[in-house]
């Protein structure tokens, strides 16, 4: 049966051509399918597909086409008396998502306001994740501070206590050196006693010897005394060596007493101007011993001149006796 292609050349003022595309076969079956279904053959659906006078609505459209005609009075939709197809404009095209439909304004501005709170809840969540993390920041350096600090306050204690125990330690050195100063004066002044009561003992030997010295013995009975002298004086200790009575002698005792006197009087300034107790205690310690040794020396010499004063004196008394 022939085709009618009557309508076609009344329809459209321009001669047909062939179309030279290939398509794949899914292409060609709904190509077909949607002729078909619009009553129209392949090659008219095709025309009226460019011509804009058909628009597909797909769940796949990714592309839209928009046909910017110079449109003027007529059939719009194409009918069989439009003489001349009005002039293309512009085409233009946008891009929508395969799977949506273009998103409307309304949608867009709801779009823009959830995306306006997102941000600001990200914002907020941010400046409360900084505040957390200053916060932390601030209690670990607070924590460290106070352990810095409890540190510092414990060795302060320590040095506080360390203080007062050397303090109360020295107190009662002080103390202790105050007594031992005061015990070393008394000593010091005893022993100062002690060498004027031998120095009362020299002066009365001494006018002893004088009075033995001055007085005129016969030679027999001189001879005697010194035979009897040199027998008490071997039977001395063997250290006593010379047991003569002489002015030398007598001079060298008085000098060294001199000496233990001027000793004490240093002694007791010296108390006076040393600034350590313990200084004080060593000198005194050390001025003290020597005056001991010699008031033992003093004292053994006095026992020597009083044993040989007392021979002189006997011998002496029994001449007396004798003569007249």
């Amino acid at each position: 049966m022939a085709k009618d292609t009557s309508n076609n050349r009344t329809q459209y003022s321009e001669s047909k051509m062939k179309l030279g595309i290939s398509i794949t076969p899914t292409g060609k079956e709904l190509l077909s399918e949607m002729a078909k279904t619009t009553k129209l053959s392949r090659s008219e659906l095709v025309e009226r597909l460019s011509r804009g006078y058909i628009s597909i609505k797909s769940e796949l459209t990714n592309t839209i086409l928009t046909l910017d005609f110079e449109t003027k009075s007529g059939d719009a939709n194409g009918s069989k008396n439009e003489s001349k197809f009005p002039a293309l404009k512009n085409i233009a095209v946008s891009q929508v998502s395969s799977a949506e439909a273009p998103p409307t304004s309304a949608e867009v501005a709801e779009l823009n306001q959830a995306l306006a709170e997102k941000e600001q809840n990200i914002a907020t969540l941010q400046e409360k994740l900084t505040a957390y993390q200053k916060h932390k920041s601030t209690e670990s350096v607070l924590k460290q501070t106070i352990a810095e600090k409890e540190y510092q306050i414990s060795e302060l204690q320590a040095q506080v206590k360390q203080l007062q125990d050397q303090e109360a330690h020295q107190s009662r050195s002080e103390e202790e050196n105050q007594e031992a100063i005061a015990a070393w004066q008394q000593k010091i002044t005893e022993q100062g006693q002690t060498i004027a009561q031998l120095q009362a003992q020299v002066n009365q030997l001494q006018q002893t010897h004088d009075v033995l010295k001055n007085t005129t013995v016969p030679k027999e009975h001189y001879e005697a005394i010194q035979a009897q002298l040199l027998e008490a004086q071997q039977q001395q200790d063997h250290q006593s060596q010379n047991q003569s009575i002489s002015d030398q002698e007598y001079e060298a005792l008085e000098y060294k007493l001199q000496q233990q006197y001027q000793i004490v009087e240093s002694l007791q300034a010296q108390l006076q101007s040393v600034k350590t107790p313990h200084a004080k205690e060593s000198q005194l310690r050390s001025q003290l011993h020597l005056q001991q040794e010699t008031i033992q020396s003093l004292e053994e010499k006095v026992h020597r001149l009083q044993q040989v004063s007392a021979i002189g004196e006997y011998h002496l008394n029994r001449w007396r006796t004798h003569s007249f």
